[in-house]
C-alpha cells in the first residue's frame, strides 16, 4: 500500500523536489489565484521576491510548472527585485523555483493558496 507522501509524490511530480518551503534564504514564491470568465480557467499570478530590502533579489528565476505545462521550465529575468510569471490553470498543482544566481530552492502547493473553485482544487 502507498503511503500518503508515495502517494502525493505520484499525483503531483514537483511535489517535495524543491524542499517543500516557499520562504528559503530570505526569498519568498507566492502565488495568487484569479478566477476569469471561462468557467474552468483561473489565472496564477507566481512572484519570487526578497524580503530582505538590503539584498533584492537578482538575476533569473527558473519556475517549474506541472509537467502538462510546454514548456514545463520556464526562465523569467528578475525586474526591479521581483521575478513573475503568469499562466493559466485548471487546478491546483505544487510550483517549483529556482534561483539562479545562488541556487535557492522554493516550493509552493497552490492547495494552499485561496482564490480557486471547488473544482481547481479538486483537479
Amino acid at each position: 500500500m502507498l503511503s500518503f507522501e508515495q502517494f502525493a509524490h505520484y499525483e503531483d511530480a514537483n511535489k517535495g523536489q524543491f524542499g517543500l518551503r516557499a520562504y528559503r534564504n530570505n526569498k519568498l514564491l507566492t502565488a495568487v489565484i484569479i478566477p476569469t470568465n471561462a468557467k474552468k480557467w483561473f489565472k496564477v499570478h507566481i512572484s519570487v521576491f526578497s524580503l530582505d530590502k538590503n539584498e533584492p533579489l537578482k538575476g533569473d528565476v527558473t519556475f517549474f510548472l506541472h509537467d502538462s505545462y510546454r514548456p514545463q521550465k520556464r526562465t523569467v529575468k528578475t525586474s526591479e527585485g521581483v521575478a513573475e510569471l503568469e499562466v493559466d490553470a485548471r487546478g491546483a498543482y505544487t510550483i517549483g523555483a529556482r534561483v539562479a544566481h545562488d541556487g535557492t530552492r522554493l516550493e509552493l502547493d497552490l492547495m494552499t493558496i485561496p482564490g480557486g473553485s471547488r473544482r481547481f482544487y479538486k483537479s
